[in-house]
């Protein structure tokens, strides 16, 4: 704190936790958007309450035209006072076409050039939970370069998908290293902990996924 300075006095504790708030290596809470109609000012909202920085347009529900996309960061819009409030990944490739691997460096070219300069804009989520990640780094390194202030994800699955933790913590390990220095991405995935008894929880699953992400996201210096 003490490194922000106006004319000799101390910067404005709320100019401190909007500067701190839009730091990258700060906690993000995001939340993934699975149907359109839930991209409301209700929904989006409840969000804002509950101290969601980032909503996500997932695998799945994007049209040939990135409605859903568009209307995410106009609603998240709506969410902002004093210069902050939710941020969106859009989806980087319109369902109707199918898979990003197989765009084009002109097509990643046009999809940065849809959504550049918006406010509301995060970055892009690339694909949820494919068993294997790495076909997907290369067009990280791209977008990272076509859009350097842009966050890239590919969300990963649980460490159970795979033969063991192990395995599951190399995979993110090598994933972690083929990135470069081009990208911005965070290392995360998905896990469901709750058993269907009330109040069950499996917890050795929940913190061995949260252990192997950490551990692979510390070894090469990608947050998680």
């Amino acid at each position: 704190i003490n490194r922000f300075k106006v004319e000799g006095e101390n910067v404005n504790k709320d100019i401190i936790m909007h500067i701190v708030g839009d730091l990258r290596d700060n906690i993000i809470i995001s939340v993934p958007v699975w149907r359109g109609k839930w991209v409301n000012d209700e929904q989006l909202g409840y969000m804002k309450d509950a101290g969601v920085d980032m909503v996500v347009a997932v695998s799945g529900i994007e049209t040939a035209d990135y409605t859903v996309s568009n209307n995410m960061l106009k609603t998240a819009l709506n969410t902002w006072s004093g210069g902050n409030g939710i941020r969106v990944l859009v989806h980087s490739t319109n369902d109707m076409l199918g898979n990003i691997l197989d765009d084009t460096d002109r097509d990643l070219e046009r999809l940065v050039s849809r959504f550049d300069g918006h406010p509301a804009m995060a970055g892009y989520h690339l694909i949820d939970e494919p068993y294997d990640c790495s076909p997907y780094a290369a067009i990280q390194r791209k977008l990272g370069v076509l859009d350097p202030d842009a966050i890239t994800d590919v969300n990963f699955l649980p460490g159970g998908a795979y033969p063991s933790m192990l395995e599951y913590e190399l995979r993110m390990d090598d994933y972690c290293k083929l990135l470069g220095e081009e990208s911005v991405p965070y290392l995360s995935f998905d896990n469901y902990p709750f058993g269907p008894v009330a109040g069950s929880v499996d917890e050795a699953a929940l913190f061995g996924n949260f252990e192997a992400c950490r551990r692979a996201g510390l070894r090469n210096r990608v947050p998680t």
